[in-house]
């Protein structure tokens, strides 16, 4: 599984996506940052935690997460972004 998504993380290019179809908890860079992708919102992801937060974009955008990873997000894996290090509020 490492040498699957140690694969993935380093293909190029990477894959696009329209931000909406991505699910919750995927990683994506837009305008040369990475977000993490929650409900309506993307969150701008920092060293310190979770800062700016936006709404999605209409655009496609470069899916940062490994397809593999995707994959367990859609059948309904939910991550836990740890509230200590973030300003993530889901629904925000």
């Amino acid at each position: 599984m490492d040498r699957v998504l140690h694969q993935q993380r380093i293909e190029r290019p990477r894959p696009r996506s329209l931000a909406s179809d991505l699910p919750d908890g995927a990683m994506a860079a837009f305008g040369g940052k990475p977000w993490l992708k929650l409900g309506d919102r993307l969150h701008l992801w920092t060293p310190g935690g979770y800062a700016d937060r936006m709404a999605l974009p209409a655009q496609d955008i470069e899916i940062l997460t490994p397809a593999a990873t995707l994959a367990v997000l859609r059948e309904g894996y939910r991550p836990q972004v740890d509230a200590s290090q973030s300003a993530v509020r889901h629904g925000d």
